[in-house]
C-alpha cells in the first residue's frame, strides 16, 4: 500500500467514524522487501539480543518463517484468573535521557492517546465479561507505561475470575481477535478492516504462546513481526495503529514507520 493509498483509506475510515459506524479501528498496512536470510535461527537470536522483547518466537511453516518480537500479552490464564494487557499508544525513545523522559510523560498525559487506549480497554473488558464470574472484571492498571528498545507504550491490565464452566477454547474464542488489533464496536471494525486493508493478515495480529496440560496458557499478540519466504526471498513486515476521529493520517503513517524503523535498520534494509 502506498502512502497515498494509506491516507485515502484513513479518510474513508474517518467518514465511517463520523457516521457513527465505529468509534475506533486498528488499521494496518504491509511493507515488503527482497532479501536473503541465510541462517534464520542465527538471525532470530540476534534479534532477541537486540530488541529484548518479553515475547519472542521463531516459527517455520512450509516455506515461511515467522520472526515474532512482541511486547504485548493477549491472554494469560493461571487457574481461575485471566489477564489481558492491551497496548494502545506509542511514543519514540530518545538517546537523550531528558528527551526520553519528556516523550514518556507526554504519552501518558496525551488526551488523544488516552482516548484511543481506553476504547481498547473497554473492548477487552467486554470480552472478558463473557466468560467471567459476575462482577469480577477489574482494571488494576490503567494507562501504565512500558518502555522497550525503540518505543514507549501505554499498557493497561484487565483481569477477571473465570466462570467455572468456561473451557480454554471458549476463553480464547470469546476474546479473539484481540481488542487492540480490531476496534470498537469489534464486529463492525472487523468488517471495515476486511474492506479497506489491502492484504490478508494471516498470522499477523494473531496469537502465539503455550498451553499446558492443565489448560493454563500465556499467549502473545503477533505484532512487531516479520514473515520471510525462503523460496521467493520476500520479507513482509506489518504495522498499524488506532484510528479515531482525532487521528491525523500523516501522523498515523509515521507511527507505523516508527514501530518498524529500528527493525528495518537492524536488517540493513531501506523503505
Amino acid at each position: 500500500m502506498s502512502k497515498a493509498a494509506y491516507i485515502k483509506a484513513l479518510q474513508h475510515l474517518k467518514t465511517h467514524i463520523q457516521r457513527g459506524d465505529i468509534y475506533e479501528i486498528n488499521f494496518c498496512q504491509k511493507f515488503t522487501a527482497q532479501t536473503v536470510i541465510t541462517h534464520p535461527l542465527h538471525l532470530f537470536f540476534d534479534l532477541c539480543n537486540a530488541f529484548k522483547m518479553p515475547y519472542a518466537f521463531l516459527l517455520k511453516h512450509r516455506n515461511t518463517y515467522l520472526f515474532c518480537l512482541s511486547p504485548e500479552l493477549f491472554l494469560k490464564k493461571s487457574g481461575t484468573t485471566l489477564i489481558s494487557k492491551p497496548i494502545k499508544g506509542t511514543a519514540p525513545r530518545h538517546a537523550n535521557a531528558r528527551m526520553d523522559a519528556d516523550a514518556k510523560q507526554q504519552l501518558q498525559v496525551s488526551e488523544k492517546e488516552r482516548a484511543e487506549h481506553v476504547m481498547a480497554v473497554d473492548v477487552a473488558r467486554h470480552d472478558l465479561a463473557q466468560i467471567a464470574q459476575r462482577d469480577s472484571v477489574t482494571v488494576p492498571v490503567l494507562f501504565g507505561i512500558e518502555s522497550f528498545s525503540n518505543v514507549h507504550q501505554l499498557v493497561s491490565t484487565v483481569q477477571c475470575q473465570l466462570a467455572s464452566t468456561a473451557t480454554w477454547r471458549e476463553i480464547i474464542s470469546a476474546c479473539f481477535p484481540m481488542a487492540s488489533m480490531t476496534g470498537a464496536p469489534k464486529q463492525k471494525a472487523i468488517e471495515l478492516i476486511n474492506r479497506y486493508e489491502t492484504f490478508k493478515r494471516n498470522w499477523y495480529s494473531g496469537a502465539l504462546g503455550l498451553i499446558t496440560e492443565a489448560h493454563d496458557f500465556e499467549l502473545a499478540v503477533v505484532i512487531r513481526s516479520m514473515f520471510y519466504n525462503h523460496t521467493t526471498h520476500i520479507l513482509e513486515l506489518c504495522a498499524g495503529g488506532a484510528i479515531t476521529q482525532y487521528s491525523d493520517p500523516q501522523q498515523e503513517y509515521e507511527e507505523c514507520i516508527l514501530k518498524l524503523r529500528r527493525l528495518v535498520q537492524h536488517l540493513g534494509l531501506t523503505w
